[in-house]
């Protein structure tokens, strides 16, 4: 838990003792069902997926426990995950990023 003065994590990965990278659960805080159903959607999508969902622990908790399962060793979720997070999220860096002369 991040102290006063900390700032805490956006994103962490748990995986379990002896699991392998095929199955993971990532947490991602201050995001909602907006970010959580789109990445779900597009992982989906991914062949080597085998399951992909989240839940939301509470209503007033804006944090996501996302888990993902892959068939087999040859992508982890690991790969898939930031390979399809990050595009998501550029045109919205790129729009603010031309906007900020307005």
């Amino acid at each position: 838990m991040a102290g006063e003065g900390e700032k805490k994590p956006v994103l962490e990965m748990i995986q379990a003792d002896g699991a392998d990278e095929g199955c993971v659960t990532f947490v991602l805080h201050d995001e909602d069902h907006t970010l959580g159903n789109s990445l779900r959607y597009m992982i989906m999508k991914t062949l080597d997926v085998e399951f992909c969902g989240y839940t939301i622990t509470h209503p007033s908790e804006s944090k996501i426990n996302f888990r993902i399962q892959t068939r087999g060793e040859r992508n982890p979720c690991r790969f898939i995950f930031f390979n399809l997070l990050f595009p998501i999220q550029s045109p919205q860096i790129t729009a603010a990023h031309h906007m900020k002369g307005f």
